[in-house]
């Protein structure tokens, strides 16, 4: 195989993956925009709501940041786990009951916004685990012993 296709591939390659990374940024955006605009509603319901929205949405937010300026694998893995929990804490509340709070021991009723905001977040998950996977690994740091070179 010559250089020029190897280049050639490799730059498909890397605009696949920038195409990627503006995407899973885009939807961290997205979600973070539907928990702040579902923040208000929550903390008047008890501010131990209002407070979980409010800091899932900056947390979304931290990472969609972090997609576009420092694109790091730990970045990935991280914004996997966090949207996981989120999704399986909709799901739980949804199916079984509100684990705190005044609604606690009652199961929420599924919303519109509630559905897309999940599926923002699954589509994220299954981005950010393509990227994990896509993304280059860090090569294995030379560990310099001391001793001396032949």
């Amino acid at each position: 195989m010559n250089s020029t296709v190897s280049a050639k591939n490799g730059a498909t390659r890397a605009g696949a993956t920038d195409r990627m990374l503006y995407s899973a940024a885009t939807l961290s955006f997205l979600a973070e925009a539907i928990h702040l605009w579902v923040t208000p509603e929550h903390y008047l319901q008890w501010l131990g709501y209002g407070i979980f929205f409010l800091v899932v949405a900056a947390l979304q937010g931290i990472l969609g940041a972090a997609l576009l300026f420092r694109p790091w694998r730990w970045v990935f893995v991280v914004g996997i786990l966090g949207n996981l929990a989120v999704v399986a804490l909709w799901v739980y509340t949804r199916a079984a009951a509100v684990p705190l709070g005044p609604m606690a021991g009652e199961a929420e009723a599924v919303g519109a916004l509630d559905v897309v905001c999940t599926s923002v977040e699954v589509a994220l998950v299954v981005l950010l685990m393509t990227l994990c996977w896509r993304f280059p690994k860090p090569p294995l740091a030379f560990v310099d012993h001391g001793e001396p070179s032949p």
